[in-house]
């Protein structure tokens, strides 16, 4: 695996292998057959770049299970207890997001978080019906890595801009409620263009003071990202919502012939 290609890589050649920017550590249980467990390597690249993760680390643990405890009614004279037909579900996810704030002077659009994704083992095992199925493994692990994934880089895009670049995003909102009041405009058309005239304002004005922190740097850094709204960029969240509902990153690959 010298290079990034199309397609599923197995998981086991991807634990071996030094990725640029991503690392599995799953720890599968021995059983499950690691070499028909495939990786879509550009769908993960591809969100991350969406949700402004700029290295992504994936991890299996044991962790908490699912249970439910019935609702105890009444007692025989031995002291058993009686169960009713109600109790109390306590749901446990089979995966946990997290990363750290991004900080420094760059402008909101070149910051970039490193992110993690801890998979519970027990529950995602508990869930599965045939512990060696590959296909079970593989839709659990794809439902767990790409939601976290998604919240990662939503929890980001979202909650990352701060107090300027909020106040920058409430400025072109304004200014687009304003022209979109203009009734010789058709119904919609005054928003988007005042919105999108302020944002362009910004967002031009922070990618020269990017490229002057960049060379100031030598050039090296992270890339910007550029959005149509300038501080919270609702339509990269919007692309990062959608691709975690229709990307694959996780499949059962065939078995070798």
């Amino acid at each position: 695996m010298s290079r990034i290609e199309k397609g599923f890589y197995p998981l086991s050649k991807i634990e071996e292998e030094e990725m640029p920017n991503l690392k599995f550590d799953l720890n599968l249980p021995e059983y499950v057959d690691k070499d028909r467990i495939g990786i879509n390597l550009k769908g993960i690249y591809q969100m991350c770049r969406v949700g402004g993760i700029r290295t992504l680390y994936v991890a299996g643990q044991s962790g908490e299970t699912s249970s439910y405890t019935p609702t105890i009614v009444g007692r025989s004279e031995d002291g058993t207890g009686y169960a009713g037909k109600t109790g109390i579900a306590k749901k446990v996810p089979t995966y946990s997001s997290s990363y750290e704030k991004a900080t420094g002077n760059l402008p909101f659009q070149a910051k970039w978080i490193d992110a993690q994704v801890q998979l519970n083992l027990t529950e995602m095992s508990d869930r599965i019906q045939v512990v060696r199925s590959t296909r079970e493994w593989s839709g659990e692990l794809n439902e767990a890595l790409r939601n976290g994934i998604s919240e990662n880089g939503q929890s980001h895009l979202l909650f990352g801009p701060d107090s300027i670049d909020k106040l920058r995003f409430g400025v072109a909102m304004g200014v687009g409620a304003i022209v979109g009041s203009d009734e010789s405009l058709p119904s919609g058309v005054g928003s988007a263009v005042g919105i999108a005239m302020v944002n362009a304002f910004f967002n031009v004005g922070d990618n020269r003071r990017y490229w002057r922190e960049q060379a100031w740097q030598s050039g090296e850094g992270d890339p910007f990202r550029w959005s149509f709204f300038n501080g919270i960029q609702l339509d990269r969240v919007a692309a990062l919502r959608g691709l975690a509902k229709v990307r694959t990153l996780v499949k059962e690959l065939p078995e070798k012939s």
